[in-house]
């Protein structure tokens, strides 16, 4: 009896990201990513498929046991052509499965070839740092710019007008979080009684039992308000679907306060675009309509 033909060799594609690639090779996928890389196995694969509003992103799906949810690794590439022809080409290495058939955990069979030595910036998001590097590079910029061209007053303003744009943005995007998870929580939450329980660390809790019977646990939420009847019992709300983190409810008085903070916000980053982007059109185009 002949044996039957070996599987083709996968090609010997890669696909390059801004923030990694991945390749092909003989009976894996090799995925280099943030530092790491990893050598993935071919069965270890579920499915691969390209997402994204331009197609321009890879997604690998590894395999996982029934009522597991499969490890996802993703990545970028501006080349959606490239990204479909490696998709391609990697399905067709994929082995055929039958639905039935039991799965292994594709992420215990994922190996670590190399791993990134954490610094002190490891766990900081990478968007994140060229956020933060672009808006220093703005800023030190205009600052010089002003100072080239001899306005010092404008210099000062922009200079100092970081202060209340930095604490603006900042406190405008605490009370939007908060205002976001709160809304979510008023669509679709369900609202219950909980109990006031102190831990051993001395800090309380609150504890209470969803829906399903589960007994759930959150932080002490100090802006909830204490049932009048029993102060060691609160209303929370949470989420059956879990967008967001249970809270406890408001009064109406915080729910002002909050709003209140939030319009806070809103005029010291508006107060620091006065002192910073406006002084920079006036140095560079000598026009200031307020003057």
């Amino acid at each position: 009896m002949t044996p039957p033909p070996p599987p083709p060799e996968a090609p010997a594609l890669v696909l390059r990201g801004p923030f990694g690639s991945v390749w092909l090779e003989t009976g894996a996928i090799m995925l280099k990513r943030d530092g790491d890389l990893l050598r993935i196995p071919i069965r270890a694969i579920e499915g691969i498929r390209t997402v994204g509003r331009r197609a321009t992103l890879v997604e690998l799906s590894l395999t996982a046991p029934a009522g597991t949810p499969a490890t996802v690794h993703r990545l970028r590439c501006r080349d959606r052509r490239a990204v479909a022809r490696f998709a391609a080409a990697a399905e067709a290495a994929l082995p055929v499965r039958d639905h039935a058939e039991p799965r292994e955990d594709g992420a215990a069979l994922t190996e670590y070839v190399e791993r990134r030595k954490p610094g002190p910036l490891a766990r900081v998001p990478r968007r994140r740092l060229l956020a933060v590097t672009a808006a220093l590079g703005a800023y030190g910029g205009g600052l010089a710019t002003m100072i080239v061209a001899g306005e010092t007053h404008q210099a000062f303003m922009w200079g100092f007008g970081v202060i209340p744009l930095i604490a603006g943005a900042l406190w405008a995007r605490v009370v939007a979080r908060g205002m976001y998870r709160r809304s979510v929580l008023r669509r679709h939450g369900v609202t219950v009684v909980a109990t006031v329980r102190k831990r051993s660390s001395g800090y309380s809790a609150y504890r209470f039992t969803d829906l399903s019977g589960a007994t759930r646990e959150i932080e002490d939420d100090a802006l909830a308000r204490r049932l009048t009847t029993n102060p060691e019992r609160v209303g929370v709300t949470y989420d059956p679907r879990g967008r967001v983190e249970p809270r406890g409810v408001l009064s109406r008085t915080m729910r002002t306060v909050i709003v209140t903070g939030g319009a806070v916000g809103g005029v010291l980053v508006l107060g620091a675009l006065y002192l910073l982007p406006y002084q920079l059109v006036v140095v560079l185009t000598g026009w200031d309509p307020l003057g």
